[in-house]
């Protein structure tokens, strides 16, 4: 039996969405119905992603074009869609990796991006999106982080450090506008196959002698469902966290990794 998430009509805005977490959220809201807005810095691959999941919905699915890292872009991406569809009601942040690195590997420019990317780019979207859904009195805030804010990857210190300050942002909103029918959740994923964790895994099999697939084998013994999760699972977890199912919940950390994280909190 499908339940009702009383998403039909709702106004989704995505980033991030031409691939991987973005994408899968976006095709999980539209399959619920609602109407969502996508939007990626490459135009190319973002139409290409429109054109998918037209073909795998029902809904009306709009492309817009924007740097997150560009406040402007933001600025006129809802607008855009405020324009289009009359406001937003579901939020759900996300956004690519900067480069990888060890800590003595970052410069200045490399720790500025990471914070602009993660970090900046939610700040501005909420504070671009709040105001419509206060006029409504209703919203869902998602922000897409990673199980990095709980247990870091040394590898990716500069990701670990611009993620985890979503956590407090997203307490903080949810504190401030509950009352207010706004609820927000951060929301963590493991290891959840992607394009890019494929060339993830097909770069480190290189450096290590080994096929992309034992690399693969070799992380999935951390996880104690001994399996990768997929953008499908996310989606469903997103689009459950943007119902009226959800309505008494707010300012939840929520990891979606197999158990691969332990920690209490």
């Amino acid at each position: 039996m499908k339940l009702e998430l009383g998403l039909k009509g709702k106004v989704a805005m995505v980033t991030g969405a031409s691939s991987g977490f973005g994408k899968g959220c976006a095709k999980a809201l539209a399959q619920e119905g609602a109407q969502v807005v996508i939007c990626a810095r490459n135009k190319e691959l973002l139409e290409k992603a429109r054109e998918e999941l037209l073909e795998q919905t029902s809904s009306e699915i709009k492309a817009i074009p924007a740097d997150l890292m560009k406040p402007g872009d933001i600025h006129a991406l809802v607008s855009e869609t405020v324009m289009a569809f009359g406001s937003v009601d579901i939020l759900v942040t996300n956004s690519g990796a900067p480069p990888a690195g060890r800590f003595m590997e970052l410069s200045d420019e490399d720790w500025y991006l990471a914070l602009d990317l993660f970090l900046m780019s939610v700040i501005r979207l909420c504070r671009e999106v709040i105001p419509h859904m206060e006029k409504q009195g209703w919203g869902r805030i998602i922000n897409l982080t990673s199980t990095a804010v709980k247990q870091p990857l040394g590898a990716m210190v500069s990701s670990s450090v611009g993620r985890i300050g979503v956590l407090p942002l997203s307490k903080a909103l949810a504190d401030d506008y509950a009352a207010k029918g706004i609820c927000v959740h951060t929301v963590c994923p493991g290891s959840i196959i992607t394009e890019g964790h494929r060339a993830m895994f097909a770069k480190r099999a290189a450096a290590m002698g080994k096929t992309p697939e034992e690399v693969s084998r070799l992380w999935v013994e951390e996880i104690p469902m001994h399996r990768h999760g997929n953008t499908e699972e996310l989606g469903s977890l997103v689009a459950f966290l943007a119902s009226e199912l959800s309505s008494y919940m707010t300012g939840e950390v929520i990891q979606i990794d197999g158990g691969r994280v332990r920690s209490y909190f």
